[in-house]
């Protein structure tokens, strides 16, 4: 790449982030920001500072993803390597799919939609356990579940983590661990 042009994607990428930051801070992260700003169990200003810092440099843009998934709790129990799985929202939907994202949306949505296609198409994707939906617990092939077969399927997984998902939704918003 000449270095005419990666002057200009530099800052064609620092504008796009300013602009996406501004809107980040006024709509999509407010929440997560007051969230922030009111906790009483966060870590060290020093470590959170340093762990800001270092995902920055990182991904080289603000990273909002320490709010978002509250990153910044003494709670947290993420290892720096972790948090730099967390893929900040402006390279999600500006440079990953910005095209393909309105006419595949909808399988990014709807994890029980993704499951199936993938799992069609032999892609390879991390294991479903259960489903829940109506009140009722389904495993991974939609067949209803008792209590019990529900516990047995949770304790032969032999997980060390297992994440709940909610159906629908994008950017991690309703995941427990």
């Amino acid at each position: 790449m000449s270095a005419i042009r990666k002057r200009l994607y530099y800052f064609w990428k620092k504008a796009s982030e300013k602009q996406m930051r501004k809107k980040f801070e006024t709509d999509n992260y407010k929440s997560d920001i007051e969230r922030f700003k009111v906790c009483k169990e966060a870590k060290p200003a020093s470590q959170i500072k340093s762990e800001m810092k270092v995902l920055q440099n990182y991904w080289d843009c603000f990273p909002y993803q320490y709010y978002r998934f509250d990153m910044y709790r003494n709670d947290c129990t993420f290892l720096i390597e972790e948090m730099k799985q967390y893929i900040p929202h402006y390279f999600q939907m500006n440079l990953f799919f910005p095209l393909s994202y309105k006419d595949y949306g909808i399988l990014c949505e709807d994890k029980q939609l993704t499951y199936a296609m993938l799992k069609a198409y032999n892609i390879r994707q991390p294991k479903m356990l259960l489903g829940f939906e109506n009140g009722k617990v389904y495993n991974a092939s939609n067949k209803p579940l008792s209590a019990a077969e529900t516990n047995e399927i949770i304790n032969a997984s032999q997980a060390t983590k297992i994440f709940i998902k909610p159906r629908f939704g994008l950017g991690g918003r309703g995941i427990v661990v």
